[in-house]
């Protein structure tokens, strides 16, 4: 994904306290996505999903497990992990 205008982040307070809208929702001017689904069974799918932000020197991690338990029910679980490099981000000056 290619953004010409990332939203710039000090820190995650400027997240929350800033106006968002869906011109916002990049950290990074390039970023990269993937997602594996693998169907287990017809009940139960396991899915990977990755995101990498190179200007933040970060990622993102998700995998997430989901069992039909019938009619319209399911269980749903998820994990995520995020990693930014301190160092990383734009260079102001």
């Amino acid at each position: 994904m290619y953004c010409n205008n990332p939203l710039e982040l000090n820190n995650f307070n400027t997240f929350y306290s800033g106006t968002l809208s869906s011109k916002d929702l990049a950290f990074s001017e390039f970023s990269a996505f993937g997602q594996f689904t693998w169907a287990i069974s017809p009940l139960l799918n396991l899915t990977l999903s990755a995101m990498w932000f190179p200007d933040l020197e970060g990622y993102f991690a998700g995998p997430s497990l989901d069992y039909s338990l019938g009619g319209k029910s399911r269980f749903f679980s998820s994990l995520a992990a995020f990693q930014r490099n301190n160092g990383g981000g734009k260079n102001t000056n």
